[in-house]
C-alpha cells in the first residue's frame, strides 16, 4: 500500500513538473519581440524631410475629417480618389487618370483608380469624362486642422512620428473690421459645433501667436503617425 502511495506521489509531482515547463515555455514563447529603437542619420533625416514631413502636411490638409485612421488602405477608393485630386488640383487646369495613378504610388499600396464623378457629400467636386477630372463645386469648411510635430524617431524599419494638434476657425466681425475672432478647439466636432474652446484670441490672420502655442500646449492632444520603411503612411492614431 505505501509503495503504491509513493509511486502515485511521484507520477504526480512529474506531472507538475511537466506542466510547468510547458507553461513556462508557453510563456517565454508569448514574450514580444523588443522593439529596436534607434534615432535616424544625417541621411535618413534628410530623406525624412524630402519624403514624409510634404506626405503628412498633405494628408492634415486634406484628409483631416477621417482621422483618427487606424489603417489608410483601408480606406474606401473614391475618398483615396478625392484626396490625389485635391492634392494635384491647380486652377483652370485638367488632372488625367495616369496622374492620380502616378500620385497613388506614394501613399497606398493598394489602390484602384475611380473614373467617375467624385463626390463631396451631395455635391460634384471633381467631374470625370475621357480618362480626365476638372474641377467642380468647393465645399468649404470653416474648421482647419493644425499640427506641430514634436518627435520623430525609427523604431524597427518604420518611422513614428508624434505631432500636438488643435482646430482652428476664424470669422470677421464686421466686414470693416481688419481683425477676426480666432477660436481654438481641441476635436474637429467641438470646432463643428462651435463649443468647448481651448480659448479665443483677436488676430489679423487664421493663425496663432507662439507664445498663445506655448502657453497652451498642455491643452492639445497627440496624433501619431506611424510610417513603412518605404515613406508610406501607415496610420494616423489620437493620443
Amino acid at each position: 500500500m505505501k509503495k503504491k502511495i509513493i509511486l502515485l506521489v511521484s507520477i504526480i509531482a512529474i506531472l507538475f513538473i511537466i506542466v510547468g515547463i510547458i507553461l513556462m515555455n508557453g510563456s517565454q514563447s508569448k514574450k514580444p519581440e523588443k522593439q529596436v529603437i534607434k534615432k535616424m542619420d544625417i541621411d535618413e533625416e534628410q530623406v525624412f524631410k524630402d519624403e514624409v514631413i510634404p506626405k503628412i502636411s498633405s494628408l492634415d490638409a486634406n484628409l483631416y475629417d477621417k482621422y483618427p485612421i487606424e489603417d489608410i488602405d483601408k480606406l474606401d477608393n473614391v475618398t483615396k480618389t478625392k484626396f490625389l485630386l485635391d492634392i494635384l488640383y491647380s486652377p483652370s487646369k485638367e488632372i488625367t487618370v495616369k496622374q492620380v495613378e502616378n500620385e497613388s504610388k506614394k501613399y497606398f499600396t493598394n489602390y484602384q483608380i475611380v473614373k467617375k464623378d467624385i463626390k463631396d457629400g451631395k455635391v460634384v467636386a471633381y467631374k470625370y469624362e475621357n480618362n480626365k477630372y476638372t474641377k467642380g463645386t468647393t465645399v468649404g469648411n470653416r474648421c482647419t486642422l493644425k499640427t506641430s510635430i514634436t518627435s520623430k524617431k525609427k523604431v524597427d524599419s518604420n518611422y513614428i512620428v508624434k505631432s500636438k494638434y488643435y482646430y482652428i476657425s476664424g470669422k470677421k466681425n464686421s466686414v470693416e473690421d481688419l481683425d477676426a475672432t480666432i477660436k481654438i478647439f481641441k476635436s474637429l466636432e467641438d470646432c463643428k459645433q462651435d463649443k468647448s474652446e481651448i480659448f479665443t484670441t483677436t488676430s489679423k490672420t487664421i493663425g496663432i501667436t507662439e507664445e498663445e502655442y506655448k502657453s497652451n500646449e498642455d491643452k492639445f492632444a497627440t496624433y501619431t503617425y506611424e510610417i513603412s520603411k518605404d515613406y508610406k503612411i501607415k496610420s494616423i492614431k489620437s493620443e
